[in-house]
């Protein structure tokens, strides 16, 4: 059986956790998690329902910054993740700005929720939404990653805030 997609680990800069990054033969990122290998497998599976795993390969980092990403949602959720994505680096903003920036205000708690189901966070940087009080000692963030992960994401991006 020839497999469709391949997982590679690198170091990331901004956090000392590894990032796993699922990719498909032609260069499509289509997961992305960090921590312990067989979390980020398992998320995988939950999340795009497969049962096959990945196979291992090396890749760089910078290899993999210049894959496409293929993050597969609805459209309301890539609007949110394309709308992310104009975030920039080293700045955060809220979730009801966010919701604001897509033309939905109302929808908050929404656009929280198609951050959550961002599959290839890192890359879509939805760790750069926080809640309206900057406020990141609470557990409560919602990063899949862990809110350890995303403050520490924040803090070498540029932006400190509330620890």
């Amino acid at each position: 059986m020839t497999e469709n997609y391949f997982i590679t680990t690198n170091t990331v800069p901004e956090t000392q956790s590894p990032l796993h990054t699922i990719y498909t033969r032609d260069g499509h990122i289509i997961f992305a998690g960090f921590g312990e290998y067989s979390g980020v497998i398992r998320a995988f599976h939950k999340q795009t329902h497969r049962t096959d795993s990945p196979t291992p390969k090396n890749c760089s980092l910078s290899d993999i910054k210049k894959m496409l990403l293929a993050a597969a949602g609805t459209p309301f959720q890539k609007k949110v993740w394309s709308a992310v994505k104009n975030v920039p680096r080293g700045t955060v903003t809220t979730y009801g700005q966010l919701a604001e920036a897509i033309g939905k205000p109302t929808a908050v708690r929404a656009v929280g929720t198609a951050l959550g189901c961002n599959p290839i966070s890192y890359f879509i940087p939805c760790h750069r939404v926080v809640r309206a009080s900057h406020n990141m000692s609470d557990r409560t963030q919602g990063y899949r990653w862990g809110s350890a992960i995303k403050h520490d994401i924040i803090r070498y991006e540029g932006k400190f805030i509330n620890a």
